[in-house]
């Protein structure tokens, strides 16, 4: 079980909104999210979205409701098995990615990601923490290194 375990009767850009909804549906609460916030999440069009949902629909992946709040908006949410699906493909995701984005860089590179990655993480951290948002930076630094946070 070496490949990654995605559904191959997707075509390249449906199998690309799966990963997508997949990971977003799995991390939201109750595993439900509206068709409109997943579309966006996806980078895909609600048109086109709502036909990959339809097919993982029919395996029994995802089920479709009307939003309770608001009946103009569908609900998908990810089921049990489509859960379970989503652990089953999780190892092979990781090393899919390990090998096409990690395995490449030298020790150097790899040391500058990680790096790049905690000064992200800080500002994204600070920014939640004062209420501001993801471009809260003066010069490519948290602005906490500017000014005291309250």
């Amino acid at each position: 079980m070496d490949a990654p375990q995605e559904p191959r009767w997707l075509d390249a850009e449906e199998s690309q909104a799966w990963r997508a909804l997949a990971k977003t549906l799995s991390e939201a609460p109750g595993r439900t999210l509206r068709m409109s916030e997943l579309a966006m999440g996806a980078g895909s069009s609600l048109p086109r979205l709502s036909q990959v949902v339809a097919r993982l629909e029919q395996r029994g992946w995802v089920r479709r409701t009307p939003d309770p709040a608001d009946g103009r908006y569908t609900l998908a949410t990810l089921t049990a098995q489509g859960q379970a699906k989503v652990t089953q493909a999780a190892p092979g995701h990781v090393r899919e990615v390990r090998r096409l984005v990690l395995d490449p860089l030298t020790k150097t590179q790899s040391r500058q990601l990680r790096e790049i990655n905690r000064r992200i993480t800080r500002a994204i951290d600070f920014a939640g923490q004062a209420g501001g948002g993801p471009h809260d930076v003066v010069a490519g630094q948290p602005r906490s290194r500017h000014r005291r946070a309250p």
